[in-house]
C-alpha cells in the first residue's frame, strides 16, 4: 500500500513537472547505497527550478558527487526518480539538456583545446557556425587563445580545470551541473566562470552549484541546499536558513556560519564561530 501511494504521488508529481512548471531538475526520495553498508544519499528529494543557481553544500563525503552523478546517469540510484526537463535521468533527452563539470576534469591527451570544443559541439549538435562563433568567444573570454592548438598533455592542474569548463558551456544547455568548478582556477578564470554562471541564469537556465567555497556561492546562489552525511538538513534561501532555530535569528550570519551551525555536532561551537 505504501509503495503504490508512493507511486501515485510520484505520478502527480511527474505530471506538474511536464505540465510546465518551473522544475528544470526534479528528484524524489533519492537514495544511492554501495554495497551493504553506506549509504551515499538517504531518502533525497528537491527541485532546481528554471533560471536559479541552487548552491549544493556539504561537507566531504555529505553525497553532493553522487547526487550529482545520479541526476546526469553517471550513477545509478538505489531508489527514488530523477527527471530533467522533463525527462528521465539517464535519457538521451534528459542527458542533452545538461552540461556538467566535474571536480576531476576528463580530457583526451591526444586532442588539442580547439578540437576538444569541436568534439564536444559535434557530439551535441551544435549547427557549425554557432560552434565556431560560441569557441571562439570561450577561448577569449577563458584567456584559451594561445593555447588553442596545444593539448592539455602538460598543462597544469587549473589549465585542465578551465578546459574541462569552457568544454562543459560549448553547447548553451538548459542545465549546468558544476561540481567543484572554481578549485585551481586563477582569479580572471574564476571572474569569467562567474560572470558565465550569473549570464546563464539571466537567460533562463538553470544552474546547481557545488562547492566548498561558500564565499563564493553565496555570492552566486539564489537558494541553498545543505547536506550532511547524505542527508538534507536545511534547504532555502539565505534570509531563510538565517531563520532557523540552530541561528537564533541571526539575521546578519553568513553563509559560512549558517553552514557550520547547522553541520557541527557542538552547538557551542557554531554559535561561537558566529560571536
Amino acid at each position: 500500500m505504501v509503495n503504490k501511494l508512493r507511486e501515485w504521488n510520484w505520478k502527480k508529481e511527474h505530471v506538474s513537472l511536464v505540465a510546465g512548471n518551473h522544475d528544470a531538475v526534479k528528484i524524489i526520495a533519492l537514495a544511492k547505497k554501495y554495497g551493504s553498508d553506506k549509504t551515499a544519499v538517504h531518502d533525497l528529494s528537491f527541485s532546481l527550478r528554471r533560471g536559479e543557481i541552487l548552491g549544493l553544500v556539504g561537507p566531504n563525503g555529505a553525497g553532493k558527487t553522487t547526487t550529482l552523478k545520479c541526476i546526469i546517469g553517471l550513477v545509478r540510484p538505489t531508489a527514488g526518480n530523477i527527471w530533467v526537463e522533463g525527462n528521465p535521468a539517464g535519457s538521451r533527452e534528459a542527458r542533452a539538456a545538461i552540461a556538467y563539470i566535474p571536480e576531476t576534469p576528463l580530457l583526451y591527451d591526444d586532442l588539442t583545446v580547439t578540437e576538444h570544443l569541436k568534439f564536444v559541439a559535434m557530439a551535441y549538435r551544435v549547427p557549425q557556425k554557432r560552434a565556431i562563433q560560441r569557441i571562439d568567444q570561450l577561448l577569449r573570454d577563458f584567456e584559451l587563445e594561445e593555447e588553442k592548438d596545444e593539448t592539455p598533455l602538460a598543462f597544469s592542474r587549473g589549465m585542465r580545470r578551465k578546459l574541462s569548463v569552457v568544454c562543459a558551456l560549448v553547447h548553451d544547455a538548459p542545465v549546468l551541473l558544476v561540481d567543484e568548478p572554481f578549485t585551481g582556477l586563477d582569479p580572471h578564470a574564476v571572474w569569467t566562470l562567474k560572470k558565465w554562471l550569473r549570464r546563464a541564469r539571466a537567460e533562463g537556465r538553470s544552474v546547481l552549484l557545488s562547492t566548498h567555497m561558500l564565499g563564493i556561492a553565496e555570492e552566486l546562489c539564489d537558494r541553498f541546499l545543505i547536506l550532511h552525511q547524505g542527508r538534507k538538513i536545511a534547504e532555502g534561501t539565505l534570509a531563510e536558513l538565517r531563520e532557523l532555530p540552530k541561528l537564533s535569528g541571526r539575521t546578519e550570519a553568513s553563509l559560512e556560519e549558517v553552514f557550520i551551525s547547522l553541520t557541527n555536532p557542538n552547538p557551542e561551537f557554531g554559535e561561537s564561530k558566529m560571536e
